[in-house]
């Protein structure tokens, strides 16, 4: 994904779900591209405690 198209997403998902956090998932010690952009909602149990992210939690998800 290229600046432009990242901008485009980014901005269609602000408009539709406001200005909600971005994260990204990989291992530290490699570079990937950015193959895409979606709003996720987290689950009940999805995600270990310490990562702060409650059921319910919606944010953009970047992956490869």
């Amino acid at each position: 994904m290229n600046i432009v198209e990242m901008i485009a997403k980014l901005e269609a998902i602000r408009a539709e779900h406001g200005d909600i956090e971005v994260l990204h998932y990989t291992d530290m010690d490699q570079i990937v591209g950015i193959g895409y952009a979606n709003v996720r909602v987290a689950e009940d149990g999805e995600f270990p405690d310490d990562w702060n992210m409650p059921e319910g939690f919606t944010f953009v998800e970047l992956g490869q």
